[in-house]
């Protein structure tokens, strides 16, 4: 993408590894929070600063400064996201249930990164002659957005309000 819009293959990894130490301090300080707040509650959170970061600010991205902080939000999200995970699924369906859940939603999360970059690519291809992100930012904030309202649901089932829980 980075290049695509008229920057170098350096300005991307340097993008990307803003990300990733993003990443690395949100799995710290929001785990933190977490523990302050709640864990389900930092997850819902989370989860939705990552669908607003990919539909909300990605699209308007089209300089490094704005890469930048598309890339601090998103990867402090997600590294909130990682941390939290853990937590919530053992206080919600128990310690002795923490392998099985958290198996099948790596699982799960592994069918949507096998399948996940060649739809993407197939997307891309599709809107050739003229290249545009969009499609893809518009898919991947869908399927942000499907596993955020999963998450609220499983609250709503389980009778979770915005406490400390």
């Amino acid at each position: 993408y980075v290049v695509d819009i008229g920057y170098t293959q350096e300005n991307g990894t340097v993008i990307l590894g803003i990300l990733n130490v993003c990443n690395c301090v949100g799995r710290i300080i929001l785990g933190y929070f977490g523990d302050q707040i709640g864990h389900v509650n930092m997850l819902t959170m989370t989860m939705v600063t990552m669908v607003l970061s990919v539909c909300g600010v990605w699209p308007f991205c089209t300089n490094l400064p704005a890469l930048v902080a598309f890339s601090c939000l998103y990867g402090l999200s997600t590294g909130g996201y990682i941390s939290t995970i853990p937590v919530v699924v053992a206080k919600l369906y128990g310690t002795e249930k923490i392998a099985t859940v958290i198996g099948w939603l790596f699982t799960s999360s592994g069918c949507g990164l096998l399948f996940g970059a060649p739809i993407a690519g197939a997307i891309l291809d599709a809107t050739r002659p003229h290249l545009t992100y969009i499609p893809i930012m518009e898919y991947g904030g869908a399927t942000l957005m499907i596993a955020a309202a999963a998450l609220i649901v499983m609250r709503v089932n389980k009778g979770l309000k915005w406490e400390r829980v």
